[in-house]
């Protein structure tokens, strides 16, 4: 759906869409209703899902209805059943618009299905933030303004849940290895997160562990790998291995970089960095892909403030090099000649990709 229907189901500016996966078992369809929200402090409390699409043409088979809950209050308790019925109109469209022709959402791949049915509670609904389906990827519009808020919904999370993939047999060290730390996008999701969860196979561990001794790393990640099989059992080698991994990780030194910031800026609510930190940002993340050419900015947009943040509006209509000069004419003198360089740096990396 990309035509002038799209503003029938195109969520306004600061509207966003949760999502509840419906519990089953192990087996069982996956099937999930979406809601509509214009409130982070109102809204139920749920996980943001981080994770890679994978391949886009392997299509996931989940079905997708509308939830006939009422949403966060409105502007008055007058207008609350109005409100209500428009929303479940507008999702209703949304949910007819993405439909394939088994009934199954068209947005989800292979890998989602996989996430959310590691995700899904056989006893009760769980509620999850996941883009393939709370944003229309179909429409630019939408999706321009989904991603002016991306910070906020990964904030306002309870917790993100990052999916790496399944395994028979797991080992910890392969880790190092699957897309979903090759992305760019995870670099703002890790950073805004209140706490981060990181699943590979069937086990888990918090983020923040990795950065530990082993002694918290064997409390946290032991009692599951004991359950497992051998194949699994996490030794110092393992450990030293991944706590290395960690060390060199992009989204580590980001956030470094931004609590180095926020050090500095004591009395500052801000917690972001300012438009001299840009070049330092992109060079961090240079290994890292994603997608959408105009994303290699987008993504990491949220860690900004000032011109950065406000004056360039997300727009998925807009040229790479409109961008671009947009970015060297904002960072000013001082580091325009090497901003031009890294990206165009990054464009022969994304050519050669």
């Amino acid at each position: 759906m990309v035509d002038d229907e799209d503003h029938l189901t195109r969520l306004a500016i600061g509207e966003f869409r949760i999502l509840t996966i419906h519990p089953g078992s192990p087996q069982a369809a996956v099937k999930c209703s979406v809601r509509i929200y214009r409130s982070f402090t109102r809204c139920p409390s749920y996980e943001a899902l981080s994770y890679a699409w994978g391949d886009e043409k392997d299509h996931g088979i989940v079905y997708v209805s509308v939830d006939k809950e009422r949403g966060d209050d409105p502007v008055s308790k007058e207008d609350l059943h109005k409100v209500a019925l428009a929303d479940q109109m507008r999702v209703y469209r949304y949910i007819y618009d993405n439909l394939t022709s088994d009934g199954t959402f068209s947005g989800c791949t292979r890998n989602c299905e996989n996430a959310l049915r590691r995700f899904r509670l056989q006893d009760k609904p769980r509620t999850l933030w996941v883009d393939a389906i709370c944003i229309n990827q179909k429409d630019k519009v939408e999706r321009s303004r989904q991603v002016q808020i991306m910070g906020h919904i990964y904030h306002y999370a309870d917790r993100v849940i990052v999916y790496s993939g399944q395994a028979e047999t797991p080992k910890w060290t392969n880790l190092l290895s699957p897309p979903y730390f090759q992305r760019l996008w995870p670099v703002q999701e890790l950073l805004h997160a209140q706490k981060i969860r990181l699943y590979y196979g069937n086990s888990s561990i918090d983020w923040d562990v990795l950065s530990s001794d082993y002694e918290a790393w064997k409390r946290d990640v032991g009692p599951m790998d004991r359950c497992s099989t051998a194949s699994t059992a996490v030794g110092p080698s393992d450990f030293f291995e991944l706590r290395r991994w960690y060390l060199r990780q992009p989204a580590r030194r980001v956030r470094l970089t931004v609590e180095d910031q926020r050090e500095h800026e004591r009395l500052s609510s801000v917690g972001r960095l300012d438009k001299s930190q840009l070049v330092t940002i992109l060079r961090m993340t240079l290994a890292l892909s994603c997608k959408e050419p105009l994303d290699e900015f987008y993504a990491v947009q949220s860690l900004f403030y000032g011109e950065l943040y406000s004056n360039i509006w997300p727009d998925y209509g807009k040229r790479l090099r409109d961008l671009h000069e947009e970015l060297v004419k904002i960072v000013g003198l001082g580091n325009k000649e090497e901003l031009r360089d890294l990206l165009n740096l990054r464009l022969r990396l994304r050519l050669a990709r």
